[in-house]
């Protein structure tokens, strides 16, 4: 009777490559998707969707008025998110409470980094204001290294911030993944209803949020960090 003969175990390493193949391919998979949603919205969403809101905006002359004063307050917001998060992390290390010491430490590392990111990006594809475009102040379009307030639409600053720390949440606390989801479909109606952005702003802006979360976790788990 010949003896039972098993396959070779796969070495841990080549295990290891092949997940990081799969994360590779999904990133470029996700990326490219985006893009393809991104210019499609460019070409075909973003103005009549524009026009349409604003045409709904100038029924109410009050409405139309509060909506165009709302102050931009999102750096004040991840300064003072940033400093809380940290300040809580060391707290719950302190206490031992591992869980949300990780929870808080990735949001203080993804909130400033977000902020960054979504900064140097407006430079670089100095995207139309809606508002500017839609009062005839400057044309449609991406103006290359522009930078200024008339072009500093794509991405949007505040999905960009959210999508990051609603990323951190659904990681952390999956349990509440529709509530996430229902917050940032809100506010990214709430940035085109009123003009502050064109749909593929929110669209792009969406996705950058997720790609600053993904890669704050990933710096924070480098060996040789705390691991919470």
């Amino acid at each position: 009777m010949r003896p039972a003969v098993y396959p070779a175990p796969v070495p841990r390493d080549r295990r290891g490559e092949g997940m990081r193949s799969v994360k590779v391919w999904r990133n470029w998979s996700a990326l490219l998707v985006v893009t393809g949603l991104v210019v499609l919205s460019c070409r075909y969403v973003d103005i009549p969707v524009a026009l349409f809101f604003d045409g709904l905006l100038r029924w109410s002359g009050r409405w139309r008025h509060y909506t165009s004063h709302i102050p931009d307050a999102l750096t004040g917001v991840v300064f003072i998110g940033t400093a809380l998060s940290w300040l809580g992390y060391y707290v719950m290390r302190r206490r031992g409470r591992s869980h949300a010491a990780g929870f808080l430490q990735l949001v203080g590392t993804c909130l400033p980094a977000s902020l960054l990111v979504k900064e140097g990006l407006k430079f670089v594809f100095s995207r139309t204001n809606t508002r500017a475009w839609l009062a005839h102040r400057a044309p449609y379009g991406f103006h290359w290294f522009q930078g200024g307030g008339l072009y500093g639409a794509f991405p949007s600053g505040h999905m960009v911030v959210f999508s990051a720390v609603g990323t951190a949440l659904w990681m952390y606390y999956g349990r509440f993944r529709p509530l996430y989801l229902g917050a940032l479909g809100a506010l990214a109606l709430a940035l085109v209803a009123t003009d502050y952005h064109f749909v593929s702003d929110v669209l792009a802006g969406g996705y950058v949020g997720v790609m600053v979360a993904l890669a704050s976790r990933r710096f924070l788990a480098q060996p040789g960090r705390d691991r919470h």
